[in-house]
This record gives structure tokens, sequence and C-alpha cells, in this order.
């Protein structure tokens, strides 16, 4: 790559963080694959079997392992309570979330999706520093998009998490027999997370050191072109 330790370092980082909010964005969207299989949270019911996979732009129900039906992807999709009612046999829900709620929850898929594209620009930023290894403006705008990343990556888990908590806490209030867990794509979530700050880390490091080396060199420049007059002396 042609590039110090720390830009490597945070390249990779950033292809790593790139992998894991693809996986975690499209998870439950494609239905013939194995993407179903990554949720954010699994709502389920003892008595029928059934369960609910919630995603960041949509909803599975299963019957077991088995996949019954998918609500349509869309960004900004909020907790589909239909799928909910007809896991547990329940014709009309006795509650319902709040609008600040939904809107929440609505923002958290945005800021999941927004850090997918920021990351994105991250990793082209570190890949871009090789054709401007003289300037610092590639690995600026790298570390910059992998900052905001992060930030979107974290409110997207932190409201993530508060949303459906809250939903589901109300939900078990109706439905007694109902029991939640968290999915694969809260860690792939997290995990991403991780790899923004090491790129964030990395790309930083690499300018001051990009810029310690260019001071060195004109450091030894100046010596030797001083010492090289010494000769006509």
């Amino acid at each position: 790559m042609g590039g110090s330790s720390p830009q490597i370092f945070g390249v990779l980082a950033a292809l790593f963080a790139v992998l894991l909010l693809v996986f975690t964005n499209i998870g439950t969207t494609f239905t013939s694959t194995f993407l179903p299989k990554l949720f954010l949270v699994e709502a389920s019911s003892s008595s029928t079997g059934k369960s609910v996979r919630y995603g960041v732009y949509n909803s599975c129900l299963f019957q077991g392992d088995s996949l019954q039906s998918c609500t349509k992807p869309a960004i900004g999709y909020s907790n589909d309570l239909s799928q909910l009612g007809e896991a547990f046999n329940v014709t009309t829900l006795s509650f319902s979330i709040p609008s600040t709620q939904v809107k929440l929850h609505q923002a958290a898929g945005i800021l999941i999706f927004l850090a997918a594209i920021l990351a994105f620009v991250s990793l082209l930023g570190g890949a871009a520093i090789r054709h401007w290894q003289r300037h610092n403006f590639p690995r600026a705008i790298g570390a910059a998009s992998a900052l905001a990343a992060l930030v979107a990556a974290c409110i997207g888990i932190a409201l993530t998490i508060y949303t459906y908590w809250t939903s589901f806490a109300m939900a078990q209030q109706v439905i007694n027999e109902l029991s939640f867990k968290w999915g694969p794509s809260i860690g792939t979530l997290a995990a991403s997370a991780f790899c923004l700050i090491i790129t964030t880390i990395g790309y930083i490091a690499s300018c001051f050191s990009r810029h310690s080396k260019s001071r060195d060199s004109y450091q030894l420049y100046d010596y030797e072109f001083g010492h090289g007059n010494d000769h006509y002396y």
C-alpha cells in the first residue's frame, strides 16, 4: 500500500467496519439466503413456537427455525406489531407504541445506514492516501468520516437497545409469555464501532507520522546543504 503502519491498520479496520455494517444493514432482508439469521432482536412465544426477528429495515416471522413471512424492507422501518400479534395468536393488541418511541426507532435505523455510508467514505479516504502521500487531506477525510460513522453507530446501538427494550417491556404487560433476546447484528454493529475506533486512531496517527517525517527530512536537507557549502570556504 506504500503507507505507514498506522495508516495500513486504519485502512484494514475501515474495511472490516464496512463489511460488518453491510451485514448488519442487510440482515433479514433477503429471505432466500442466510440473512434472516442476522437480526437485531428476536421476540418469541413458548406456547406457539413462533418468533419475530427484527432487522434494521424489516422483520420476519418464524415458526421454529422455519421462515414464514417477512415485511417489506424500508429505510426508517418501525416496530411492526402485526407480526408480533400473529406470533402470539393475538388479533388485537391492547397497547400501542408512543409516537416518540417510533421516531427514535426510525432514527436508529437511519443512523445505522448512515454509519455504513460514512465508513465506506472513510475506506475510500484511506485508499486514496497512496496517491496523495504528500497531503493530509485524504487522511483528514478518512479520520473525520470514521469518527462520524463511529458516532452514528454508537447512537444507533443505544437507540436500538432502548427502543426495543422499552417496547417489549410494554408488550410483556399484555403478553406474559413474551421473551426476547438480542441477535447477532447487535454484535456486528458493536464490532464495527470498535473497528471505527481503530480506523480513526490509525488515520490521525498517520497524519502526525507524515508531519514528523516531513520535518525530519527538511532538517536533514538543511544540514546537508549547509555542510555542502563548507567546501567553498
